[in-house]
Order: C-alpha cells, then sequence, then structure tokens
C-alpha cells in the first residue's frame, strides 16, 4: 500500500513505543502528517508513502508505528476526536438546564465541523463503516451518546419532555439535525451563526416539537367547545323566538 516495498520493517511493540520519548515523539509527527495530507489533499491522498513523505521520514518509518493505512487514520480519527469529546464531557460537569447543555453541546459540535470540516467528513465516510464497532472512536463517539442521552433524560425527569417522549429518537433528532444543519452551511462553506443557530436549533426541538403540540391540542379543544356553544347558542334563539312574539 502506498509504494513498492521489498521488506517490511519489524514494528516496535505498542509498550516500547510508549515507553519512549523519541518514539512519542514521532508517533506525534506522523499523526500530524497524516492529518494534514487529509485536511489538504483528502482522505484518499493518505497513502503511507504521502504520510512519509510529509513527515520527512521513509515509507518504512510509518510502517514501523501503524500496520497499515486504516491503523494510521484511526489513530488520527482518535487524536482529532478526544479534544471534542471531553469538551462535551465539560458541558455535562458545568451542570446547567437541560436546554443550556444540549445548546452547549450543539455549539461544540458545530464549531468542531467549521474548524475541521475535512476531519469530519472523514469520520462520516471512512470512520464509521471499517472495524468502527469496538474500536477507540467507537468508544469515544459512545461517551458523546451517552452524554446527549443523560441529558435528555434529566430533561424528562424536569418536565420538558412528555413521559412518554422516547429519548433515543430525541437522540436521533438531535444528531441529525446538526448533521443536517452542518452539510448544508459549514460544510457548503456558507456562514452560519453557531450560537443562535444551536439556541434554534435546541429550543425547536424541546419546545417546538413538545409544547407547540400541546397548545395545538388545547387550541383545537378550545375551538370544538366554542362551536358547540354557538350551536346551543343558536338552538335557545330559536326557541325562545315564538314566546317573544306573544301579546
Amino acid at each position: 500500500m502506498g509504494g513498492t516495498q521489498t521488506q517490511m520493517p519489524k514494528q516496535h511493540s505498542v509498550s516500547s513505543l510508549e515507553e519512549s520519548p523519541r518514539s512519542v515523539r514521532r508517533n506525534r509527527a506522523l499523526l500530524q502528517a497524516a492529518r494534514s495530507v487529509i485536511e489538504q489533499q483528502g482522505y484518499s491522498a493518505a497513502t503511507m508513502a504521502r504520510v512519509a513523505e510529509v513527515a520527512g521520514v521513509s515509507e518504512g518509518t510509518v510502517y514501523n508505528y501503524f500496520k497499515d493505512k486504516q491503523t494510521l487514520l484511526d489513530a488520527v480519527l482518535e487524536a482529532w476526536a478526544m479534544p471534542v469529546i471531553l469538551a462535551i464531557e465539560a458541558v455535562m460537569e458545568a451542570r446547567k438546564t437541560p436546554s443550556e447543555t444540549l445548546r452547549d453541546m450543539a455549539i461544540v459540535h458545530l464549531d468542531a465541523m467549521r474548524r475541521t470540516p475535512e476531519m469530519h467528513l472523514m469520520f462520516y465516510r471512512e470512520g464509521r463503516w471499517v472495524g468502527y464497532l469496538g474500536s477507540r472512536i467507537h468508544a469515544l463517539n459512545k461517551r458523546y451518546v451517552t452524554a446527549v442521552m443523560d441529558t435528555f433524560h434529566l430533561a424528562r425527569q424536569q418536565g420538558l419532555l412528555a413521559p412518554s417522549a422516547n429519548a433515543e429518537l430525541a437522540r436521533d433528532m438531535f444528531f441529525g439535525s446538526l448533521e443536517h444543519l452542518g452539510v448544508r452551511t459549514i460544510l457548503a462553506k456558507r456562514s452560519l451563526d453557531i450560537p443562535a443557530a444551536a439556541s434554534e436549533l435546541v429550543d425547536q426541538l424541546l419546545m417546538g416539537i413538545v409544547k407547540s403540540q400541546s397548545i395545538a391540542v388545547s387550541l383545537g379543544k378550545i375551538t370544538a367547545h366554542l362551536e358547540t356553544i354557538g350551536r346551543q347558542v343558536a338552538q335557545i334563539d330559536l326557541m325562545s323566538r315564538p314566546l317573544d312574539s306573544k301579546p
């Protein structure tokens, strides 16, 4: 992959890489080189040979640290995702109201899309299909999902969601709305007021769907009652006319 090789270099053990400061620095340099290629040229250009060229090392050195392209790109995705997940968990730890928490999570998510669009695209196009289940990037994503689910459960406990509301469906609506919003604006290189958009999205999800439906049902019942009263008044009026006409 990425060029002709006559002999595959011997890979370092994970423990030796972690124990050696020089190996740690080299590992970081290779990850940065791979990410640079992805962000500037796209996923398909991030071959082992190209990463080696950008890092200023031999292709064999890259294979010393990563057995293949998929292993390398998984490590790149993990390094990219970790700060985002930590930011999401920091939002949870702030213990704001559920709506404020979801808004701040949405801001973190959309801002990550704005700052690293190519990485975001790689994650959704490549990172979630090849060897995703059980991977470290899968574990990181589950931490994000858990934070969102916990927030929706809290919202239901506080009466923001109906007791019968499906938290899993609300979660899917939250993530789906974020992705669609980000794709049609940020990834399309259109301007977006992220804080305002995040607030509107969460308000629509929590209030526009749940509360406005309740109001609509109440208004419908009131209208029906008024129509019934109107018919009764009309009947009383008709019944009273003969009495009024007596001398």
